[in-house]
């Protein structure tokens, strides 16, 4: 018994620690890309980006997914398409803000490229969100003689 307890604290012990050192957090940008008014809610896992953008025009979410950064510095590099549209973002992260140049496509149409400044929301129209998220991987016993991984990864607000 005294070892199952010692395993079961080891365990949660582990899973907090790891916890306290992942970085992750969820935001709302407002600003503009081009012309257009846009509204983006961004949340970071670890080194992964996601969340969704819409445009005042348009009034649908874009999902947005981050893919790998053009150059090894701080810029990062956000995709999305819905519909007939599609759009990469690639800029500056910091804090309070996400600047950069966009690249909008039209279906069966060209492609448009223009700067986008995006800002934290100050206002209080958004609800603050907490945002935590795991992951892992496991393997099976080498008894088993199967080399398959199960590695996971969830988030949630």
């Amino acid at each position: 018994m005294k070892t199952f307890i010692t395993a079961i604290f080891i365990l949660f012990n582990s899973f907090f620690s790891n916890a306290q050192v992942a970085i992750s957090w969820y935001k709302v940008f407002t600003g503009k890309v081009g012309n257009m008014n846009a509204t983006m809610h961004l949340s970071k896992s670890a080194e992964y980006y996601s969340g969704y953008i819409w445009f005042d025009q348009n009034q649908w979410p874009m999902l947005l997914y981050s893919g790998e950064p053009p150059s090894k510095n701080d810029s990062i590099y956000l995709s999305a398409s819905s519909g007939p549209l599609s759009i990469v973002l690639t800029g500056v992260l910091n804090d309070n803000n996400f600047t950069g140049k966009s690249i909008l496509q039209k279906e069966n149409g060209g492609s448009k490229n223009a700067g986008f400044q995006m800002q934290v929301s100050p206002g209080k129209t958004f609800t603050p969100f907490e945002y935590a998220y795991t992951k892992g991987s496991g393997k099976l016993l080498p008894k088993i003689k199967n080399e398959s991984t199960c590695d996971y990864y969830s988030g949630t607000v």
